[in-house]
C-alpha cells in the first residue's frame, strides 16, 4: 500500500458533528483539504463559526444527509463513527 502523505491528503468525515476533529487536522496540517457532512445543522454551524473565527480556507463543513450527499472528487481518508444509519 501507498497512502497519501496525512500532512497533504483529502480526508471526509461522515456524521463529523461540529467539525472538530477536522478543525484540529487543519489547523495541524494546513495543507489538508477536509470535508465534514452531518445533518445536524446546529452542530456544522457552531464548527462552521470557529471555521470563520480562525479564517481556515481548507475545511469544509456540510449540513446534509449522507444519503443526499454527492463528492467532489475522490478522497485519501474517510472517517466514520458514531453515527446513525437509519435506511429503508
Amino acid at each position: 500500500m501507498k497512502p497519501a502523505p496525512p500532512d497533504r491528503c483529502r480526508v471526509l468525515e461522515v456524521g463529523c458533528g461540529d467539525g472538530m476533529n477536522l478543525i484540529s487536522l487543519a489547523l495541524a496540517y494546513p495543507a489538508i483539504d477536509a470535508e465534514g457532512v452531518d445533518l445536524a445543522s446546529t452542530a456544522i454551524a457552531k464548527g462552521q463559526s470557529m471555521v470563520n473565527e480562525l479564517g481556515l480556507s481548507n475545511v469544509r463543513l456540510i449540513p446534509l444527509d449522507l444519503m443526499e450527499y454527492e463528492p467532489h472528487g475522490p478522497f485519501d481518508y474517510i472517517i466514520a463513527h458514531g453515527f446513525f444509519f437509519l435506511g429503508s
